[in-house]
């Protein structure tokens, strides 16, 4: 519906008109003054909204929400979002129709659900749909487009897992030299390399560009190093540099390229989803006689190898681009490795007499503080066990 006017009385009408245009037809009506014809428009104005929002059906709603999302987020978050709406919730349901029961109705289907891999959900996979749905519907809320929020009081279910299983340090070494010597040939090995020598997200590792692939010189030697621009949150800005070896293989692999052309899957319009490189290791792990083990894994690993190593949690988190230490310790490095570090850096302090190490342990205080405080339960009790083994 559109509507003109009100226009103003000509002699020898008194009268104040409005135009409305509906179905292919227009028609006048006619108002003794300009107070009354604008009442009128008002009135229909706001039918038509409500009309309007009384109709919109779910997946129209989700578009102009990921619409919007575009203008803040980084693309793959907001591809994230549209695909957990999209395949949790009923498109063509309008959104008067939603209340509590559907919405329990439809949260409990999904605890429920069989994945491709004919296993049930995780928690963590249906916990984040339910908190985005939860977070789609305050926007709706505040757009007015709803009253209500129906999802406000339906509870997350599941226990969640804290990590990924990790390769042992013996097989990450048969996982690295089976990579490096097939990485000049195949790109796929390569990406993996890359994200076990420098803890990238599988997203962060395919949106890679040539020009992110940097070669500075550090006191005299030429280092090559990776800079990541964007990333899931707005830590994950950094760069690491790369082993000499990892470093000359991708160097040779993006020689003469265009700057603005993706590092790995060039040959695609968009960057491929983390799938490639889940499918590309689990046929590894398949060849090596490994455990299956995802892209993430590899993350974690970086972690704990570091821990080991003698970095501080700190400087691990900064690696991996967390903003907080708790989240490294409680998803991503061993029980173990962390109490190593800890004990280590016990031993230092004990058989160092030097008056800058009570210094440096204050500074690393807070964060072994938070990295047990992140600890679950389980890992808690590990944690004791091994104490009273070594004590």
């Amino acid at each position: 519906m559109r509507l003109w006017g009100p226009y103003k009385p000509t002699p020898p009408k008194k009268q104040w008109r409005l135009v409305i245009a509906e179905h292919g037809s227009r028609r006048s009506v006619c108002f003794n003054s300009e107070t009354e014809a604008l009442h009128f428009r008002e009135s229909l104005r706001l039918q038509a909204a409500d009309f309007a929002t009384h109709s919109l059906t779910t997946g129209q709603a989700i578009e102009e929400y990921i619409s919007e999302k575009k203008r803040d987020c980084v693309p793959v978050s907001v591809l994230t979002v549209r695909e957990r709406l999209m395949r949790f919730l009923p498109l063509d349901t309008a959104l008067r129709h939603f209340d509590e029961a559907l919405a329990q109705k439809l949260y409990d289907r999904e605890v429920q659900r069989i994945t491709k891999r004919k296993k049930p959900v995780a928690a963590a996979t249906h916990r984040a749909t339910l908190r985005t749905t939860k977070e789609f519907w305050r926007w709706l809320v505040m757009r007015k487009l709803v009253k209500h929020n129906p999802w406000l009081h339906i509870q997350p279910v599941g226990r969640l897992n804290h990590g990924k299983p990790q390769p042992t340090i013996g097989q990450a070494q048969k996982l690295e030299s089976y990579l490096v010597a097939g990485a000049q040939a195949n790109e796929g090995k390569l990406a993996l390399l890359l994200q076990l020598y420098c803890g990238l997200r599988s997203g962060e590792v395919l949106a890679l560009k040539v020009r992110d692939i940097e070669q500075i010189v550090v006191s005299g030697e030429r280092v090559v190093q990776v800079c990541v621009e964007r990333g899931k949150t707005k830590h994950a800005r950094r760069a690491a540099r790369l082993a000499p070896r990892v470093g000359e293989l991708l160097v040779e692999h993006i020689k003469g390229r265009p700057a603005e052309q993706r590092v790995f899957a060039a040959d695609r319009e968009v960057p491929p989803k983390g799938a490639w490189l889940h499918k590309r290791l689990a046929q590894i792990c398949q060849e090596l006689g490994l455990p299956t083990y995802c892209p993430h894994s590899l993350r974690g690993l970086n972690a704990t190898i570091a821990l080991e190593g003698g970095a501080t949690m700190e400087a691990i988190a900064k690696v991996l681009g967390h903003g907080s230490v708790a989240v490294t310790a409680k998803h991503y490095a061993k029980p173990d490795s962390i109490l190593n570090a800890s004990l280590r850096r016990i031993a230092e302090v004990l058989s160092s007499s030097s008056p800058c190490v009570e210094e440096s342990l204050v500074s690393e205080e807070a964060a072994v503080s938070a990295a047990v405080r992140a600890l679950t339960p389980g890992q808690l009790l590990l944690l004791r066990k091994v104490v009273l083994q070594q004590g």
